[in-house]
């Protein structure tokens, strides 16, 4: 019994990635991994509010319509219609990428939650990336992944300037720190071994390199924390969480 109580307790530690690990712990075809509903929920109002917020004109009719007021000022010389001054617009997609490599199996369960709630979405672009390196992309079609190239399709995503929300720890900090150059990056970090991004080696940037949306979190409740903190902040342009002090991080020696 005492062996079984110590290995419950391993589960939920973060392990050291003392090498490569990109072996995935979560998937699609997972099923008996029991979901957290409040987390599914956040998760899928979260993408709900920046889709809605990501709204772009559309040239084709849709079901959101918004009155183009300094169009309508010219109507009395044009005398078209009133429908004639409406923009339809669209939502924009969301781009989720789940870090779910070796490191993240003791989050299994979270991160498995996180993608059966993103596949249910329609505006969705569901993206695999142990370490950080994009692996797989979800075909809702097919409803199964299929494998792609990291090069290519980081300058897609850069190109598409979609907002990011990233699940990983420092083992893949290189990609939200690179995106956030370019895309808006809202990133959960479910790092429990380092504070800084200077005392892990595979890591070449500085926490100010960052310029999307950081929050720290090591369980279901503090990943829907920063959730929420992220919509709460959507109209800043950086946002840095981070509840733990220098002292619980114990140096990867």
């Amino acid at each position: 019994e005492d062996d079984e109580e110590d290995e419950d307790e391993e589960d939920d530690e973060q392990s050291y990635s003392h090498q490569f690990n990109t072996n995935e712990v979560v998937n699609l075809s997972v099923r008996n991994l029991a979901l957290h509903k409040q987390l599914y929920n956040t998760v899928y109002m979260f993408v709900e509010y920046l889709a809605d917020e990501q709204k772009t004109v559309s040239p084709t009719p849709s079901a959101t319509m918004t009155l183009n007021v300094k169009r309508l000022m010219l109507r009395k010389y044009e005398k078209k219609p009133l429908k004639a001054y409406y923009d339809y617009r669209e939502r924009q997609q969301i781009i989720i990428m789940l870090d779910n490599s070796g490191s993240m199996d003791w989050l299994a369960n979270e991160l498995n939650t996180i993608l059966q709630s993103a596949a249910k979405r329609r505006d969705v672009i569901i993206y695999t990336a142990p370490n950080g390196i994009i692996e797989r992309i979800y075909d809702a079609k097919r409803k199964a992944f299929i494998d792609v190239n990291h090069n290519i399709e980081m300058k897609r995503i850069v190109v598409s300037n979609l907002p990011v929300l990233y699940v990983g720890d420092f083992d893949g900090a290189n990609t939200p720190v690179k995106l956030s150059w370019t895309n808006k990056v809202y990133w959960v970090c479910p790092e429990t071994r380092y504070k800084w991004f200077s005392e892990h080696d595979w890591v070449s940037y500085r926490e100010s390199d960052f310029q999307g949306f950081f929050g720290r979190a090591a369980d279901a409740s503090e990943i829907i924390k920063v959730i929420k903190l992220f919509a709460k902040n959507l109209t800043l342009n950086h946002y840095w969480y981070d509840p733990y002090d220098e002292d619980e991080f114990p140096l990867n020696e």
